[in-house]
């Protein structure tokens, strides 16, 4: 079983993560697509290149105080 990021298709967000054998029939929900992320690289709201197959993690909110 490997663990996988499902991403947005519109926004490349990643929106959930699963534990998945990658062969079983099982499809991401509609308008997502899945990325293995065995080795953690992306997070929840992390955003995906599939270009470049590069995570980037969300901007932080200004400080509010």
């Amino acid at each position: 079983m490997s663990i996988y990021a499902i991403v947005n298709s519109s926004t490349n967000i990643c929106d959930n993560m699963c534990v998945w054998d990658g062969v079983s029939p099982w499809q991401p929900p509609p308008g997502h697509y899945t990325v293995l992320n065995d080795n953690g690289a992306g997070e929840i709201g992390w955003t995906y290149d599939p270009q470049t197959q590069a995570w980037t993690p969300p901007v932080p909110p200004p400080d509010q105080t």
